[in-house]
């Protein structure tokens, strides 16, 4: 049974009670962007994944070095993440820059002994002027971190593409996220892991009651709707889909069902659909 109740993905609540331009440094315009210097390995989903082989992983942590979502790199100075990461649902608190330090080219988050592990402060956030955390809606889930210094791009640390028509991404179904949720419900894995997570239909999703009302057209949805998905920890994560052998950036890890047990990974979750803020991506990131 599946009840009507709407989780966003990142553990925000528990801490605080979530040929284009786009500027020299963007992963959009970087010639390198979209391509690992370390081999991926391929292994069945829901494994861990080798360092390296996703580097535009970023996680966010507190500035007490508490994990609470993750982001993409897109450019040498921006991470991109929910909106709900920042400013949670039915909560009156936001996430500050001071409040936020990126981490880049990790491996396991509570290893500090990682060579090429970078620690970054937050500069300033961007969140969608649509993004209301006080309505039951999920769209416009999306937020742009500046960072406070330019990263040096290596084996571990490169962004990721964006796709500049959405024509290009048209036909490209076979999506995946690396995330941090662990295979426990509400934990969060120390080593993120690669989930298979294919975009269908979008009225896969309107078809479960309890989405009805918090969709909308600038959405994606995605899974496998057979017991695995998306759950606490993979909130913010990148939806990353390969076109000849580059990866880009689809989505953006908004939200799924939940029922007595924890995330319902027997319904699709949704993700934002990178491409429908193509405009406000641009307009900030050539500033």
């Amino acid at each position: 049974m599946i009840f009507k109740v709407f989780s966003f993905l990142c553990i925000c609540d528990i801490l605080l009670s979530s040929s284009v331009v786009f500027g020299e440094s963007s992963g959009g315009n970087n010639l390198n962007c979209g391509k690992p210097q370390v081999k991926h390995v391929q292994t069945p989903s829901g494994s861990q994944v080798t360092r390296g082989a996703f580097p535009w992983n970023a996680a966010l942590l507190t500035s007490d070095g508490e994990f609470f979502c993750s982001g993409t790199l897109i450019s040498a100075d921006e991470v991109v993440t929910a909106a709900g990461c920042i400013k949670a649902k039915s909560s009156d608190t936001s996430f500050q820059p001071k409040d936020i330090v990126v981490l880049l080219g990790f491996q396991n988050l509570k290893s500090v002994f990682e060579v090429g592990r970078l620690s970054v402060a937050v500069k300033s956030i961007r969140v969608h002027n649509d993004w209301n955390p006080q309505t039951a809606s999920f769209d416009a889930d999306i937020a742009i971190l500046e960072l406070d210094d330019n990263v040096n791009f290596g084996p571990y640390i490169q962004p990721i593409c964006l796709f500049d028509a959405e024509a290009d991404a048209a036909s490209l179904k076979n999506a995946s996220i690396v995330g941090f949720s662990s295979t426990l419900n509400g934990g969060v894995a120390k080593v993120p892991r690669l989930l298979d997570t294919p975009i269908v239909g979008f009225e896969k999703c309107t078809e479960e009651e309890g989405y009805r009302g918090l969709l909308s057209n600038r959405m994606i949805c995605g899974g496998l709707a057979d017991g695995t998905g998306p759950c606490f920890g993979d909130g913010g994560t990148g939806m990353i889909v390969a076109k000849n052998g580059v990866y880009y950036l689809r989505g953006i890890t908004s939200a799924t069902l939940i029922n007595a047990k924890g995330c319902n990974n027997d319904a699709y979750s949704v993700f934002t659909d990178v491409l429908k803020f193509w405009d406000w991506m641009n307009e900030l990131l050539i500033q």
